[in-house]
Order: C-alpha cells, then sequence, then structure tokens
C-alpha cells in the first residue's frame, strides 16, 4: 500500500510564522508603548507656583511651632551657626522623593557650607503619627540636628505654595531665595546634576544663571 504525503502542515506553516511574526511585532509595540509612557512620567515635572522670596520671622516660627518630636541629630551635620537654611518639603510616602534625600545627603557631607537642612514633612488631615515613620523620614532625620517638621493637611506647603514633594527652598542670613525646585534631573535619579549643581555653586556664594528649577515627584495637595 502507497502512503499519501501530508501536504496539509506543509501548506500550514507559512501561516504559522506569519502569525508569529505578528505576534511579534504586536508585543514589541506594547513594550515600547510601556516604554515610552514610563519615560515621559519620569521626565514629567510637578506643578509649581510663586513661592515666597524673603524667610520672615514669623514663618520661621510656625516652622518650629510645627515640629515633630527631636532627631536627635547626626555626627556628619555642621552644628555651627548656619550661613543657609534648606527647607525641604517631603511627602514621606512619595518613592521619587528617595533621589532627593540621596543628593541631599551628598551636600550636606559639606561641613564647609554652613547649611540647616528643614524636612518639612507632608501629612494628611486624618493621618496619624504613623505617617512620619517612613524610610523617607528616617534618612532625613540623619541629615540634620533640627525636628522634622509635621506639616498636617499641607498647612505649611499652602502658605510657601509648594505642591510637588522634593521642592527644596534655599534662604541666605538675610532670608533672600537664591534657589527654588527639585535637585535631581527626573523622577528617581540619584547623583549629579544641573540642578544639584547650581545648589551647591549657590552655597559656595557662586552665582548661577537658573535659579528655578523643575520638581520631580509626588504631589501633595
Amino acid at each position: 500500500m502507497v502512503s499519501v504525503p501530508q501536504k496539509q502542515n506543509v501548506r500550514h506553516q507559512p501561516m504559522a510564522r506569519i502569525l508569529v511574526m505578528l505576534t511579534s511585532l504586536f508585543l514589541g509595540a506594547v513594550l515600547l508603548l510601556g516604554l515610552g509612557r514610563l519615560t515621559h512620567y519620569q521626565t514629567q515635572p510637578g506643578p509649581v507656583g510663586q513661592v515666597p522670596e524673603n524667610l520672615t520671622s514669623a514663618v520661621l516660627a510656625s516652622l518650629s511651632n510645627s515640629s515633630a518630636a527631636p532627631t536627635g541629630g547626626a555626627e556628619g551635620v555642621h552644628s555651627s551657626e548656619p550661613t543657609w537654611q534648606l527647607l525641604v518639603f517631603v511627602h514621606p510616602k512619595c518613592p521619587c522623593t528617595r533621589a532627593t534625600i540621596h543628593n541631599l545627603d551628598l551636600v550636606s557631607r559639606r561641613s564647609d557650607l554652613r547649611l540647616e537642612i528643614i524636612p518639612v514633612i507632608f501629612r494628611p488631615l486624618h493621618g496619624d503619627a504613623t505617617w512620619l515613620e517612613t524610610d523617607n523620614t528616617r534618612r532625613l532625620a540623619t541629615l540634620t540636628r533640627r525636628s522634622l517638621v509635621d506639616d498636617q493637611d499641607s498647612q505649611l506647603a499652602r502658605q510657601f505654595n509648594v505642591q510637588v514633594s522634593g521642592h527644596c527652598l534655599l534662604y541666605d542670613g538675610a532670608g533672600r531665595l537664591p534657589f527654588s525646585g527639585g535637585i535631581t534631573a527626573s523622577r528617581g535619579h540619584e547623583g549629579r546634576c544641573r540642578p544639584l549643581a547650581a545648589l551647591t555653586k549657590t552655597l559656595e556664594g557662586h552665582s548661577i544663571d537658573q535659579t528655578r528649577w523643575p520638581v520631580y515627584g509626588c504631589q501633595m495637595y
């Protein structure tokens, strides 16, 4: 008995290859779309409003009145009278702000800069004290001898017109504002970048061309 060759599978092979190619193209397009959206999110700054150009004694008093428990300070923080005061507004659960804290650590190691870091920590209206107990706040506590400022319902953030976590306001000894904005190049970007270099140059007493920078972080209100 003579067997007849099976040609059906042969005819189906080109169709199978086409389906594999179409599936690969579809998955590639989905991957590129996802990467594009992720890149857009990482490089999309938050809203930045007009912040106070001067730090008054009344505002400083409100910061002191809102302070949480003392942090105990850190050995690497300069203890002499500061020349600069850096207000850092932080959402304690914002993952993007970890990069801001990392870059702040780089600056705080410079004892010659005579810098006082004042962390202002967002807490929602009905949030309890555990909101202030996160990795972000614990790392911030090692960068300052001050108490963390408990900003319930963003009252201080609203007073300074700051909406986004990671926004830094640098005031000099006369209460003037030579630097405002974020100190990262994008969301979660740690290390050297133009805004961090601008902040450092300002602290060193140099003039900078750009004094206002975008902020990459979670909105607090």
